[in-house]
Order: structure tokens, then sequence, then C-alpha cells
């Protein structure tokens, strides 16, 4: 059995507020949010929100150049934008760390609309023919009209939710901190199942092939019939599954706190190998052309052979304090991004890892 670090622990359960996590929905007492930069590109804008509370427009054509800024510079407006962004249409919605949902302009930032909620929203929203669908602090899932910001319905846990919602035809599937992975019919908020694991349920679940696959903070890696909730399999790893897995051609990807990368057989649940990083893994893995890859809590990435777990090449941030990788990674038209926690974003080549640029928004000349 694989053993943890006892500082790496105690700095995640730090991080995390551990205990609270496993009461969660028990006690009056909140944890601490799980705060981290986050990001979203759409055409050629990379949106990102830091833990500075601003969020950013880059370009992606022009060495991230900054296209506004949201709070500006010298403005005395709050810097309250935590939520990871998602764009819908010409906006882009984010979360905020006072309360609300909040759609801003994509060509400039300034605010078209907010859907309040009674506490903050650090998930990010799912986007799907007009409407958002979001979790919050106050323990709510809710769907939103984009057009206008009109909320159509809400659904209420016993525990704070954390992670972007997934949508498929069988419903809209999403975790919460009261340890269940919840289904809801999308148009109503109706529940259609549930399923209680042992811990928090942090990380956004995958659908493939009418089967939901999602982490635990137990340790375990869940595949359940997306219709039902019947038990497909689940796979054991010696740490929390605290990201969200990704699936890809009969295989999912997952990282662990246990500080390794883990390739499954989506039907049967077989281990197809495993790969050690350096630290823990709690990003979401992506996946292109034959490459999977997998962000390390220490600033280390690593592009895998998705088929062998061979690697290809790694990146690593050269900052052990400020460099560290939390946030998903994001590849696209062969570049792949990455947001560290110190707010730096670098666009990398996704076959080789070189570096196609840098850039720190924010930051002080």
């Amino acid at each position: 059995m694989r053993s943890h670090s006892k500082w790496g622990i105690i700095i995640l359960a730090i991080i995390l507020a551990g205990i609270l996590l496993f009461g969660a929905g028990c006690s009056g007492v909140a944890a601490p949010s799980p705060t981290w930069p986050a990001m979203a590109l759409a055409d050629d804008t990379l949106f990102v929100t830091l833990q500075t509370g601003r969020i950013f427009a880059l370009s992606t054509d022009n060495s991230g150049m900054e296209l506004w800024a949201i709070p500006g510079e010298d403005s005395k407006d709050p810097a309250i934008y935590h939520g990871g962004p998602a764009v819908a249409d010409d906006m882009v919605l984010v979360g905020s760390s006072e309360s609300g949902l909040i759609a801003l302009f994509e060509n400039n930032g300034q605010q078209r609309w907010t859907a309040p909620t009674d506490d903050q929203v650090i998930s990010q929203a799912l986007v799907r023919d007009g409407v958002a669908y979001f979790g919050s602090d106050d323990r709510m899932m809710r769907a939103v009209d984009v057009s206008s910001g009109q909320i159509l319905w809400d659904f209420e846990t016993d525990g704070k939710i954390w992670a972007t919602p997934a949508l498929s035809d069988d419903g809209l599937f999403f975790g919460s901190l009261d340890h269940f992975l919840y289904c809801l019919d999308p148009e109503t908020g109706t529940e259609v199942w549930r399923f209680k694991t042992g811990a928090a349920v942090a990380g956004t679940p995958a659908l493939a092939d009418g089967v939901v696959y999602f982490g635990s903070l137990d340790g375990l890696l869940y595949a359940r019939d997306a219709s039902d909730g019947d038990e497909k399999w689940e796979y054991k790893t010696e740490g929390w599954v605290w990201g969200g897995p990704a699936v890809h051609d009969g295989t999912v990807y997952v990282g662990s706190t246990d500080k390794n990368a883990y390739a499954i057989d989506a039907a049967t649940g077989r281990m197809k190998w495993e790969f050690p990083t350096d630290d823990i893994v709690r990003a979401t893995p992506a996946f292109s052309d034959g490459l999977v890859y997998i962000s390390s809590r220490e600033g280390t990435l690593y592009a895998l052979d998705a088929e062998t777990g061979m690697k290809r090449w790694e990146s690593s941030s050269g900052d052990d304090k400020a460099g560290q990788l939390l946030s998903d990674p994001i590849v696209s038209d062969g570049k792949l991004y990455v947001v560290f926690m110190n707010g730096e974003i670098r666009a990398l080549d996704a076959t080789n890892g070189n570096q196609r640029w840098s850039a720190t928004p924010g930051a002080k000349k």
C-alpha cells in the first residue's frame, strides 16, 4: 500500500479543511473555498480568473496580450471574480466570491446581468442550448437563462457545490460536498436519482456511452449507469480522487492525491497503466492526438502516451512555491494552456512541450 508524505497531507488538509469536507452538511462551520486560477477558451481569446479575484481576457494569437481586465488596475471596485469562467454566445459567465453568477460582455468585460445566490459561486458554469447550469456554496444547483439571467429552477443539496456539472441525454450530473452524486432532469430540476459515496464529491463528472464516471474523496473512481445509477464498477486509489476524470476512446484517465495518474478500462474498471508523478494530481487530465496531459501540484505538466502511459515530455514551472498546478489544462489547435498558482499563464506546443509564450496578467511592471 502506498504511503503519503505527512507534510503533503497536512498541506492538503489546510487547503481543503479536510475534516470539514468529510462532514460537509453536518456542521454549521464553513470550509474555506478551493480558490485557484481557472481558464476558458473561445476562438482566439483566453479568459482567466486569478486568485486575486480579477478576470482577464488575453489574445492567444498575440503572445498573451491583455485585451481587457475587470476590475481595471486603477479601479476601486472590489475584485470578486473567483469562479471559473465559461463562454456563452457573446458573454463570459463567471462566479462571484460575494454572491451570484455574473454575465460579462465578451468583447469588453462590461457587466450584462447577475443571477443572485445566497453565497459565493466558485464553480464553473456549464452552458448548453441557451441555459447555464451552476452550483454555489449556498448548496444549490441552478439553471439560468443565458440571455436574461432569469433563474429557471433551483435544486437544494446538503453540501456546497464546487465543480462544474455534466450533461447528457440521461440528465444533468453533479457532485456535492454532502457525499452525493446527483442526476437531475435538466428541464425541470427534478431529481432522477442520487448515489452516496464515502466522502465529498468535488470534481466534475465525465459521461460516455451511457455511463457517468466520477471520483470522490473516499479514494474511489466510480462508474454508474447514467440512466438509473446502477453500479458498473469501482476502482480504488490510495488517495483522494479530487479532480474530475476524462474519458476518451474507451479509457478513463484520472489523477489522485496518491501522486499517480491512472488509465482505467471504461468497460471493465481494470487498470491499463499508472504513472507516478512528483506530487498530488488534482486537475482533470486533457487529451489530444494520442497524448494525455497530467498536471501535478508541484508544478510539473506531463505529456503521456495515452495507450501505454510512457512519458513523451514534461514541463516544469521552475518555482516550487508559487508555480503549483491545480487548475485544469486546456488543449486546442496544437497548443496547451496552463495557469500556475502564481498567475503565470503558459502556452506550450502540445506535441513537444516547447513554450510558445508566457504571460502574467496583472503583474506590476
